[in-house]
């Protein structure tokens, strides 16, 4: 790794975890498997501070966005950036102590957030590294069974729920969120290559199909292909539902996941 990465992050650890008054902080950055940010940077530290004597030990996930301006500037990357940091640093905090007065307990699976740092084109996040807790990340290039998917969209559907009643009980808050996104994705090259990812899983699928020799299910989802665009431009646009939040914090299969969840009626009536 980079040392002048290395300083960085060492000096926004001094920082985020200034609140524990330790006498001393050591950064320690471990050879360990690195994959998984996909369009960010994610880096492992070991944090062990030390107070009366005593030291204690923190495993951390750096997870930073990447400073190529293709990345940033191009394929608007530098605002799912921002969007993420927000997340963590302001709107989960929030969804947390207002599901809690309602004794509600909203996230058992979301990694506790030390700090973030948003500025000058650095968005960073620190966050507890749940490999710790024997959390694995799922492969990208295998599928994902139907038990880990029904817990993927149960999570969701869970902080769906909460900005549903935050609209509703605390509009002024919610509008102030609302106003913090921004425009949506919808014409911009990450657009593009979430329509151009589809169309490609889309099309294995379809392959698979014609090979058992099942005409109606591939006639099914040539419509769904045929239709995702639209589908996926009106789950971004439309404000009824608070579209806008998974707009501004997710791109790619969570997306496609909350378009499928969306347009149920629709893929319903595909019977898919």
């Amino acid at each position: 790794m980079d040392h002048k990465i290395q300083h960085k992050i060492t000096t926004w650890i001094q920082d985020v975890f200034k609140n524990r008054n330790y006498e001393e902080i050591k950064v320690k950055f471990p050879a360990t498997d690195t994959s998984g940010g996909y369009a960010a940077e994610m880096i492992y530290v070991n944090l062990v501070g030390v107070k009366d004597g005593k030291e204690e030990n923190t495993s951390i996930i750096v997870k930073k966005g990447r400073d190529s301006s293709v990345l940033q500037d191009t394929l608007n990357l530098s605002r799912a950036y921002a969007s993420e940091v927000r997340l963590y640093a302001k709107y989960i905090p929030y969804l947390q102590k207002f599901a809690e007065k309602r004794n509600v307990k909203p996230f058992d699976n979301i990694p506790f957030c030390y700090g973030t740092v948003d500025t000058d084109n650095q968005y960073v996040i620190f966050m507890e590294n749940l490999k710790e807790r024997h959390y694995k990340l799922h492969d990208i290039e295998k599928p994902i069974d139907l038990n880990h998917a029904e817990l993927v969209i149960i999570a969701y559907a869970k902080i769906h729920a909460l900005w549903l009643a935050l609209r509703d009980q605390e509009p002024k808050v919610f509008d102030e969120f609302k106003g913090e996104c921004g425009p949506n994705f919808v014409g911009t090259k990450v657009f593009e290559c979430i329509i151009e990812t589809a169309h490609k899983e889309l099309d294995s699928v379809i392959d698979i199909y014609k090979e058992k020799k099942k005409p109606h299910i591939i006639d099914k989802l040539t419509t769904l292909k045929q239709n995702y665009e639209r589908l996926l431009s009106d789950t971004f646009l439309n404000k009824d539902e608070i579209i806008w939040f998974y707009d501004m914090v997710t791109v790619g299969t969570t997306t496609i996941c909350f378009t499928t969840m969306k347009h149920k009626r629709f893929l319903t009536e595909l019977q898919l």
